[in-house]
């Protein structure tokens, strides 16, 4: 019995790479699935759309200075290379992809390569991730690129392969530039750096290097921003928002995006944050020798620091941006169920992995549910600004411009220039510009209250010419487009 227990443990040891390779594969066809699943995109995803058909054509839109630029200049270059809403979304794609890749190889080096595969098992199924995946949005890849800092931050550092650091500082500021809260990553490698090392880390003239590389392409990025804005890069971005304490909020987020039956996933997030804090104050004096605690410092610290910005700091939160340490819990649960494992084999050899396996079939399962809702509810979204915007396309030429709410969804599938509507005097003067074709109304993107007046008014100046309704009835209109009688 005990000869056929050790060949089937060695038969999982032989066959790891097929374990990791049969997770990827799940995780891409369960990402596959999803990939062209929203009919419409989103006032968010439409801003990175419309600004990139700005930047390769020259279809008017102002893009917004509190907006990172580095995937909508991404987005540019496969315009101009031909690429259409398919390629970009294929895009995103490999980045999730990478993101798992990431998750892994982080979790391997914090910990062993069964953590890193756990938290690479619960990325595949995590339903922000999948939700994301599917949305043309900035939080994806500037996951990604946070992972990639993180992972040759580890390489330097943890496993002392000093070549990765230039990638380092290249991937940070990349992860910046596609989306500022990314920046957060430096609170927690500062501080490690500092608890582990005291100062001398400033003597590494590699570390220089890759600062100086960061540096370079910010301020390059820096100087585009003031050209364009007159502003300073983030500040500027920062300042629009308010300062506000979010603790209750934040923690409120996470039993939905760690759901699991009876909470396991949060109380085993628990036990593996109050024993990694445990340690740490015990073994304080050991932080710059002992290198199991030194891991475990800096996934405490990736927690803890960004966790505290989105709930003391930031102003806005919501599920999404805590993507930036997801991989972290993960890992920690990771960590905690091998932990569970090691206590549970000693009453029976395979009694651990069975307890693993159904606790991360069931969450799967559980989140995979909630993934499938949460997509397919959203999936339609918005789609009466499509319909509207390839009405407009279709309806008139390059030169005509529109005055209506839902600026970037409407300029991304019209690709004409959008006015939003001015007051009320501005626009009886603007209406007499000939090149002014249509007004549009919406329920879905509001404007101000005479607007929706207006036309019952003055029925000799315009007429409708085209209308989407919320309802098959018909009942409910989302969009109204009238047409100006010049």
């Amino acid at each position: 019995m005990s000869e056929g227990k050790n060949k089937i443990l060695g038969f999982i040891e032989n066959n790891f790479n097929i374990l990791i390779i049969a997770v990827f594969i799940f995780s891409l066809i369960i990402r596959l699935k999803y990939l062209t699943i929203n009919s419409a995109v989103w006032y968010d995803e439409a801003e990175y759309l419309s600004a990139a058909k700005d930047w390769a054509f020259g279809i008017p839109y102002d893009f917004n200075f509190v907006r990172p630029a580095l995937l909508p200049f991404i987005w540019t270059i496969f315009y101009k290379l031909g690429a259409g809403e398919f390629f970009l979304r294929i895009i995103l794609l490999l980045f999730s992809l990478a993101s798992l890749i990431l998750t892994y190889l982080i979790g391997k080096i914090l910990f062993n390569k069964y953590v890193g595969l756990i938290a690479l098992t619960i990325t595949s199924f995590h339903y922000l991730n999948l939700f994301y995946t599917a949305r043309l949005l900035t939080d994806i890849p500037s996951f990604t690129l946070l992972l990639f800092t993180v992972y040759f931050f580890l390489e330097v550092y943890i496993n002392k392969k000093d070549n990765y650091i230039y990638l380092m500082g290249l991937t940070f500021v990349l992860s910046i530039l596609m989306r500022f809260p990314a920046g957060t990553l430096g609170g927690v490698l500062l501080l490690y750096l500092l608890l582990t090392e005291g100062f001398k880390f400033l003597k590494n003239k590699k570390l220089w290097a890759s600062i100086g590389i960061f540096f370079i392409i910010f301020m390059l990025y820096s100087i585009w921003y003031y050209i364009n804005y007159n502003k300073i890069p983030i500040f500027e971005a920062s300042a629009f928002y308010t300062p506000a304490i979010l603790l209750k909020q934040s923690l409120g987020f996470m039993p939905t995006t760690l759901m699991s039956p009876g909470y396991i996933f949060i109380i085993l997030l628990l036990i593996g944050l109050g024993t990694i804090l445990f340690n740490i104050i015990l073994g304080y004096d050991l932080l710059k020798k002992d290198k199991e605690l030194k891991k475990q410092l800096f996934v405490f610290l990736w927690v803890l620091v960004i966790f505290s910005y989105f709930a003391f700091y930031a102003g806005l939160v919501e599920d999404r941006y805590f993507f930036y340490i997801y991989s972290a819990l993960f890992i920690i649960i990771g960590w905690v169920l091998l932990k569970l494992n090691d206590f549970l084999k000693k009453y029976h050899k395979f009694l651990g992995i069975i307890v693993i396996i159904l606790i991360l079939c069931t969450t799967g399962y559980q989140q995979l549910i909630y993934a499938d809702n949460l997509i397919k509810i959203k999936a339609d979204s918005y789609i009466q600004f499509k319909y509207a915007g390839e009405y407009i396309k279709q309806n008139s030429n390059s030169k005509d411009k529109v005055i209506a709410a839902g600026i970037p969804q409407l300029t991304y599938y019209s690709e004409r220039e959008i006015i939003y509507w001015p007051d009320r005097d501005k626009f009886k003067e603007l209406i007499k510009d000939k090149s002014i074709k249509y007004l549009v109304l919406s329920a879905l993107e509001s404007t101000p209250e005479w607007t929706y007046k207006w036309p019952e008014e003055n029925k000799n100046k315009v007429k409708v010419v085209q209308a989407y309704f919320f309802d098959q009835e018909k009942t409910k209109p989302a969009i109204i487009i009238y047409q100006l009688n010049h």
